[in-house]
């Protein structure tokens, strides 16, 4: 699924049991397009699968991050990513949340 939504030059990798990683071209606006597809995507695919979450909805939550100052090496971006990611998922779950650049 992640696949169909991304860009011919976009790479895709899981990166734990449900978490995935993926290394977009382009700005944190492009960046966010995709993950938006990504996000709607997962949801549409699973209602019609009959999956979901405990109340039947899917949810995605998807970060946005971007090499900046404060995260200026591959393990500060991915631990800013994973601070927000939680984030986002105790402010409901089901969203991208874009990190601008640091």
């Amino acid at each position: 699924m992640l696949g169909d939504c991304t860009r011919v030059d976009d790479v895709v990798a899981r990166y734990g049991g449900d978490e995935f990683a993926m290394l977009l071209g382009g700005d944190v606006e492009d960046a966010a397009k995709v993950a938006e597809r990504v996000r709607e995507k997962v949801e549409f695919e699973c209602l019609a699968q009959g999956e979901g979450s405990s109340d039947g909805s899917p949810t995605v939550s998807v970060v946005v991050a971007s090499l900046g100052e404060d995260t200026a090496t591959l393990q500060r971006l991915i631990r800013a990513a994973d601070v927000e990611l939680y984030r986002a998922k105790s402010e409901g779950k089901n969203r991208v949340a874009a990190m601008g650049s640091q």
